[in-house]
């Protein structure tokens, strides 16, 4: 079965021959969408991957969720999605053939593709930055558009939706986040990006999936083991998703949108039992602080 590979750039001069470098010679049709880059980015594709083609699109800061744009320029109805801040290893490409191979895409639509985080220049094991599944090998002519931020696309019929589970030295390497400052500018254009999407109707979800982040982070760290790097990324998670709510907050009231309920007018039953959640929450954070500490002191 033929495929193409799409990869979105804007500035890699720096980063463009890592990730193509990784693909060349898997596939023939490399799809490059230049988002107008102003550095020396197109000149190295033409240089030394004169096969790539090179479709030149206006600036846009979505990254990856402009696909739906761009699947008219690929050659083939199946495209594998690709970023120039990652690496495909050798391995990954045998289990990818193993599954074209298999007979199974007659009867898929979209393959959930796992990437292995290095966040900061590291991968901390068990950690939210450690790895997730994105729907980045997909039929084009199978899909829909969700507006979802880093999953831009969806099925209608899930039974046909198929994860691909690897082993860690098989999976994509997507480096994120090189310094604290790319971070910080990085979350803040996306909470910009999530935040336009909000309504009135849904902001109160939206808000509650960035708790429940928060939250899921905190369990995670509990069985990561003490070292500088979890520390960094464990601030990163909960600084990405506290900025994300500040920038719905703002956006909601942009909206006109109120509470729907006060706290004072829940019955005393509902009070107590959100007052017991969040001390229970917080007492389980302590627990967790403690035996990081704890462990770390014993360790020395």
């Amino acid at each position: 079965m033929e495929f193409s590979i799409m990869i979105p750039v804007y500035n890699e001069e720096n980063r463009i021959r890592m990730i193509l470098d990784s693909i060349v010679g898997h596939c023939d049709d490399i799809v490059i969408i230049d988002k107008s880059s102003t550095d020396n980015t197109r000149n190295i594709i033409f240089e030394f991957y004169p096969s790539a083609r090179v479709i030149s699109f206006p600036y846009s800061n979505k990254g990856e969720d402009d696909f739906l744009l761009y699947n008219e320029f690929a050659k083939y109805d199946w495209v594998f999605v690709c970023v120039a801040s990652e690496v495909v290893p050798d391995k990954f490409w045998f289990k990818f053939v193993e599954l074209i191979e298999s007979g199974k895409m007659n009867t898929i639509d979209i393959v959930m593709v796992p990437r292995k985080y290095h966040c900061f220049g590291s991968n901390v094991k068990n950690s939210p930055w450690d790895v997730a599944y994105f729907p980045f090998f997909f039929n084009k002519n199978r899909i829909v558009y969700t507006g979802e931020l880093h999953v831009p696309f969806s099925i209608k019929d899930e039974r046909k939706r198929l994860y691909l589970h690897l082993e860690r030295s098989e999976m994509i390497i997507h480096n994120t986040h090189a310094t604290y400052d790319s971070f910080i500018r990085s979350s803040i254009n996306y909470g910009g990006i999530e935040a336009g999407f909000l309504t009135r109707d849904n902001a109160c979800n939206k808000m509650q999936e960035c708790v429940e982040k928060i939250y899921e982070g905190n369990r995670k760290f509990k069985d990561v083991d003490f070292c500088i790097d979890a520390v960094s990324q464990y601030a990163a998670w909960n600084l990405y998703w506290s900025m994300h709510m500040l920038m719905f907050s703002e956006r909601y009231k942009e909206l006109g949108g109120r509470p729907k309920k006060n706290f004072l007018t829940l019955s005393f039953s509902r009070r107590f039992k959100i007052y017991l959640r969040i001390k229970l929450r917080r007492f389980f954070l302590r627990y967790a602080l403690f035996r990081i500490l704890y462990n770390k002191i014993k360790n020395e």
